[in-house]
């Protein structure tokens, strides 16, 4: 099998006409099996999103002397096989984003916050604090093409987050904690506007 980020340019033309079929081509003398699967996937933050699943491979002189028959089975067998592994390793991704449980802390005004990021799903980082109980709160950022541009990524690998989300992690525990002590503090007068402004209407 080639690498995936080695695929694209090499097959462009195929992939946009042929998506969710395995196509044939020629290249350097050799007959070529070419796949690409894209998946929609549900969204709460963007417009759209989708994963894509791509195989591509020499098809065996061997093979190919054995005719059309023998040729498809065997791209399919690969194709089959591929796939299979990349949407697995997709799950796992899937599993830790849901919940990667990653305990964070800070320290603000001599305060120790404590929490953990709950969620890395749809290109977020979702934290609730947990300490102080009086503050407890959850919130998120979206990790967009903004992000993208400036080399920010969430994760290093498999289960562990970069740096820089970890310092957004922590960046949001002291919002969470601001904002919570300013409600407690302010209640009377906010609760005061909210009354006043259900009267107004």
């Amino acid at each position: 099998m080639k690498k995936r980020d080695s695929f694209d340019k090499k097959f462009e033309r195929f992939l946009k006409s042929d998506d969710g079929k395995i196509c044939f081509v020629e290249q350097d003398g050799k007959l070529w099996f070419v796949y690409q699967e894209i998946v929609t996937i549900p969204t709460k933050h963007h417009a759209s999103s989708w994963k894509t699943y791509k195989a591509n491979g020499i098809v065996p002189d061997d093979v190919v002397a054995q005719g059309v028959g023998a040729v498809k089975k065997y791209a399919q067998q690969k194709v089959n096989a591929e796939i299979k592994k990349q949407k697995a390793t997709d799950k796992k991704w899937e599993e830790f984003e849901r919940n990667p449980n990653t305990p964070i802390s800070v320290t603000y005004g001599g305060v120790l916050l404590e929490g953990r990021i709950i969620s890395a799903e749809d290109t977020t980082i979702k934290v609730r604090l947990e300490k102080p109980a009086k503050y407890q709160g959850e919130s998120f950022v979206i990790y967009g093409f903004a992000s993208a541009v400036a080399g920010h990524k969430r994760f290093k690998k498999l289960g562990e987050f970069t740096d820089n989300a970890l310092e957004t992690a922590r960046g949001l525990l002291v919002e969470i904690y601001k904002q919570k002590k300013h409600e407690l503090e302010n209640k009377e007068v906010l609760d005061l506007a909210k009354k006043l402004n259900r009267e107004k209407k």
